[in-house]
């Protein structure tokens, strides 16, 4: 999908893959590609197409990736596809954006699932907890008798969410770190011949 609005010109790519991509060169002119965002396809996929990133010309890319589980393994944003990014951004001057890489989290130590201390618990209901023993078992490294299924957690204090505002000529995008002022932040005018001259850094509140 591309939108328009004022200068600013965007192209959100959604899943294309290398093969549409490849079709874009016999019906697309390349010019119509250009943008000034781009939303990398597939969420960073190694199945792209160099050619139409190049014609896309963008001054600003963002990949929206996953955190990446072994239950769900895609290795995304690829090596491949971050390399073609930097090499076909405008006037050396571009940025890039990982969904994944501006999403924080804090450290929280070892914890239970609920129901592994429920299990634990209903065991043996007559039996009596000292706070000591509480301690014992919510601190340290699991002991034998502990209950199954402790690990050390961390909780998402940030998720990746890459900001994008415009007037249709000016546009600064930033993101939120996982540190109370502390952010990254670039701002950019788009001219009516889509020329794009940076503007000094900005501060985020």
């Amino acid at each position: 999908m591309r939108l328009t609005y004022g200068n600013v010109r965007f192209n959100l790519t959604g899943d294309l893959n290398a093969e549409a991509m490849d079709v874009m060169r016999n019906k697309i002119p390349g010019w119509q590609l250009e943008a000034e965002i781009v939303k990398a396809p597939h969420h960073g996929s190694h199945d792209f197409d160099f050619w139409a990133l190049k014609q896309m010309k963008p001054v600003a890319a963002i990949i929206s990736s996953g955190d990446e589980t072994v239950s769900k393994e895609h290795i995304h944003p690829r090596a491949t596809l971050m390399s073609a990014l930097g090499k076909v951004m405008r006037h050396e001057t571009g940025v890039v954006f990982c969904t994944e890489l501006a999403a924080f989290f804090a450290m929280r130590g070892y914890s239970y699932t609920r129901e592994d201390l429920a299990e634990f618990f209903s065991r043996d209901e007559d039996k009596e907890y000292t706070g000591k023993d509480l301690k014992n078992l919510f601190t340290g490294v699991p002991r034998e008798g502990d209950p199954f299924g402790k690990f050390f957690a961390f909780e998402r204090t940030n998720f990746g969410i890459i900001h994008v505002r415009t007037d249709g000529r000016r546009v600064l995008i930033y993101i939120r770190s996982g540190k109370k002022g502390h952010n990254e932040a670039y701002r950019f005018e788009v001219s009516d011949t889509h020329d794009v001259a940076f503007l000094p850094e900005v501060e985020v509140r």
